[in-house]
């Protein structure tokens, strides 16, 4: 059996508070002379307390602060440095038993022993021993011994869980530590600003900032700015958001409203263009970047960049998301890809996207699930883009976690964790008023008006199926409902002149010098194969993978020292043929494709007059492309398959 722990001593493994505290010097504390007055209060008379603030608020600065000029002896841990090596319930009790007898040899008269949890409420959720005996329990009972003070902090969120236990309701003293106002969060930063700065940077700090009062315009601006930046964007409470914003520009040397700016773009990954006033981003900015990533939907495109324009003016609703909309179209129009848009262009990389699919969460436990799921990914990166994918599948449980989000800027999971997305956008879709409309069958080819679209949609049509599914209150609490247009052939082109024009960009064809030739007729067959009226243009990477990329890749490893040679790529008769030419002798940038291709918003009018291309469909599954290259004057063909889209699993193999 594995020998037990020696638990002698066991409160030198916690931090001395009191210590601690008398050795460094006191940090200004600003409205917080009540909570500390409390906290004291309890300490003299033994009983045990609870810290009750937002995250930063200065819980732990006011219990530091609650020590000086006493004799009480406080002791500092975490649940975890708590638990440590205590994996059997008889190790537990062991420890908690060299806890109070510690306690007992430090005791002095009016003097106490403390023992300070900084996530109080995490002991409400831990067991150790039988039948689920919480470690609240057995703290309560080293509290009623009347050797140790049991107290610690938590966030209002988890105060709930606390409440669950009566006995300790009953005796547990709660103190709040209030969020400062305005006015009194500029006279902490103030002296937090010049008490940090002394003897630590060459940053001239106004004088009147000792104390607390207002010092020149230009550092005032740099204040109020690191306040307006921290509400909005910085995860945590006040003052200790700010500060961050302060310290971290202390650090580079200045403190300026442009420095603030700066840290907290680094901070937060949102791009400074976003941030700071210096820096213009014009509407038409926002809808030319979008645009070239949401082709064929202008109407999404205008809707995403005034949203984007409003978080730029900081015009947005401090108490909502920053921007929530409803997406519905058909499937593979873009939906999706416009959140990924809207992520790269606010948080500046498609990594701050958290996607859900709502489908998942059905029956009876699905509302707890999802608000479980949202709160702890929005814990991990709290500034996202949120995307509910597919609304109409979820059940009304489900909608009811939604609607919590949309009304409040906040998920309260079932053991009281909460996240805010006030820093997010909120992005839903819905295929409703699309799933019922009949696929057209496949075109022989395109014409000047053949469009994906045969039924116009109309808008009172999907809102009167948004009101027949969802509640008035849900639907009212949406900024935008953004219709998607199914894609007609135009946008189908564009789009397969700005997917073959990225795949040729990647590293295999570029490093090698590679030039890569198209002509528009390959652009009809690819728009053509790859767009599927049920799932729009989700098939186009794999028909473009299997006729294109397959072929050159087949090409390459055949050679793969090879540089520098031609590829020219033709279509006829719905086939798609590669050829390669001789080497080259210049190294040369590499060429691709008509200039068209790599500019997908002037396609329409530089390449492809209405009407102007009639392209056959492909005649049979059977039909096939062929890659003919020459090599030492030898000319050879291989023959590969063309694509076939006739099953769900295949066609889903695509990109959203």
């Amino acid at each position: 059996m594995e020998r037990e722990w020696n638990f002698d001593g066991v409160l030198d493994t916690f931090e001395n508070w009191s210590a601690t505290t008398r050795r460094r010097p006191a940090p200004p504390l600003v409205g917080l002379d009540g909570p500390v007055s409390e906290i004291r209060r309890a300490l003299d008379d033994g009983a045990p307390f609870v810290l009750i603030g937002a995250s930063g608020s200065g819980k732990t600065s006011a219990a530091r602060q609650a020590l000086r000029g006493t004799k009480h002896r406080v002791f500092g841990t975490s649940m975890v440095g708590l638990m440590a090596n205590t994996p059997y319930a008889g190790w537990w009790q062991s420890k908690v038993q060299a806890i109070l007898l510690g306690a007992a040899e430090l005791a002095a008269p009016r003097s106490r022993v403390a023992l300070y949890i900084t996530d109080f409420a995490n002991s409400f959720r831990e067991s150790r021993g039988d039948r689920g005996r919480l470690v609240a329990d057995d703290l309560f009972a080293a509290h009623r011994t009347g050797q140790l003070v049991v107290c610690g902090e938590a966030t209002p969120d988890l105060l709930p869980l606390i409440a669950r236990d009566p006995k300790w309701m009953r005796e547990l003293r709660i103190i709040t530590i209030p969020e400062p106002d305005g006015q009194m969060l500029e006279t902490i930063l103030r002296r937090r600003a010049w008490a940090m700065a002394a003897g630590k940077t060459k940053t001239a700090i106004p004088a009147p900032w000792r104390r607390g009062n207002p010092g020149p315009p230009e550092a005032e601006r740099a204040l109020a700015e690191a306040v307006a930046l921290s509400q909005k964007f910085i995860r945590g409470g006040q003052p200790a958001a700010a500060l961050g914003l302060v310290e971290g520009s202390l650090t580079r040397g200045l403190l300026t409203a442009g420095s603030i700016q700066e840290v907290a773009a680094k901070r937060t990954s949102i791009p400074l263009r976003l941030l700071s006033d210096a820096l213009p981003f014009p509407v038409e900015d926002i809808d030319r970047e979008i645009a070239a990533r949401v082709i064929g939907q202008p109407e999404a495109v205008s809707a995403a960049s005034r949203a984007i324009a409003a978080v730029k003016a900081g015009l947005t609703d401090d108490r909502r998301p920053l921007w929530v909309a409803l997406l519905t179209g058909p499937s593979g129009v873009g939906k999706t890809e416009l959140a990924k848009a809207v992520a790269g262009t606010v948080f500046g990389a498609g990594a701050h996207l958290i996607r859900f699919d709502m489908s998942e969460y059905l029956g009876n436990e699905a509302a707890a699930g999802l608000a479980h799921a949202v709160v702890q990914r929005l814990l991990a990166r709290p500034l996202s883009v949120v995307l509910f994918d597919e609304i109409e599948k979820a059940d009304f449980n489900s909608l009811d976690v939604l609607l919590q989000i949309l009304s409040d800027g906040r998920c309260t999971a079932p053991d009281g964790q909460t996240a805010s997305l006030r820093q997010s956008v909120i992005l839903m879709t819905s295929n409703i008023g699309f799933g019922e409309r009949k696929p057209r069958t496949r075109a022989t080819g395109f014409t000047a008006n053949t469009a994906a679209a045969d039924t116009p949609v109309r808008r009172q049509d999907v809102q009167s199926a948004l009101e027949a599914r969802f509640r008035p209150e849900f639907l009212g609490r949406v900024d935008a409902t953004v219709v998607f247009r199914p894609l007609d052939r135009e946008t189908r082109l564009a789009i397969a002149a700005r997917e073959i024009g990225l795949a040729l960009e990647r590293p295999g064809i570029r490093h090698r010098n590679i030039r890569v030739e198209y002509d528009v007729a390959v652009l009809d067959v690819l728009a053509e194969a790859g767009c599927d009226p049920r799932y729009g243009a989700r098939p186009l990477v794999a028909a473009l993978q299997e006729r294109v990329i397959g072929p050159i890749a087949a090409l390459i490893a055949a050679d793969p020292g090879a540089t520098g040679f031609r590829v020219r790529i033709a279509a006829q008769r719905g086939e798609i043929q590669l050829e390669r030419e001789p080497d080259q002798t210049h190294h040369d940038a590499a060429p691709i494709g008509p200039p068209s291709a790599l500019r997908p918003s002037e396609y329409d009018a530089a390449v492809v007059p209405a009407g102007s291309h009639q392209v056959g469909s492909p005649k049979s599954d059977h039909t096939r492309s062929a890659l003919t290259y020459s090599r030492g004057g030898v000319a050879k063909k291989v023959a590969f398959p063309a694509p076939r889209h006739n099953t769900e699993s295949e066609v889903r193999g695509g990109p959203r």
